[in-house]
């Protein structure tokens, strides 16, 4: 019971600093795609998802929604071992090595992403004004 414990504290953490290093101007339009992303993830599945989120370009929301994915990734014990622990990935990287996952590897990365916007979608509702 205590693990679960610490990995709920370990997602909500890490979905509290992600809400937090969203700049003002750019929150609204965040808050609206984080609330889509398990929605997304769902039913496109995660490399759709992905492919979406990387087309939209990297100097905007779905930017910074594709780099905390990716860090997750990279930072989740759970996941250290599918990403070998690699820090510096780029997106097409990240990208790429989802598309070369197993299948057991791809569900438990794609059950982490929509557990992951499960957590922020909440700190976005409760810590970004408007939209709702």
């Amino acid at each position: 019971m205590n693990s679960i414990k610490n990995t709920n504290l370990d997602v909500a953490q890490y979905a509290m600093s992600c809400v937090n290093s969203i700049e003002k101007a750019n929150q609204k339009k965040y808050k609206t795609l984080v609330k889509k992303m398990s929605a997304l993830i769902q039913r496109n599945g995660l490399i759709l998802t992905l492919a979406f989120v990387f087309s939209k370009g990297t100097n905007n929301e779905h930017g910074k929604v594709l780099e905390q994915m990716r860090n997750w990734c990279t930072n989740n014990y759970k996941l250290t071992r599918i990403f070998d622990g690699k820090q510096e990935i780029d997106n097409s990287m990240f990208i790429e090595k989802i598309t070369s996952l197993s299948q057991r590897e791809y569900v438990l990365v794609t059950r982490e992403m929509i557990v992951l916007f499960g957590w922020i979608k909440r700190f976005a509702d409760g810590m970004i004004e408007g939209e709702e």
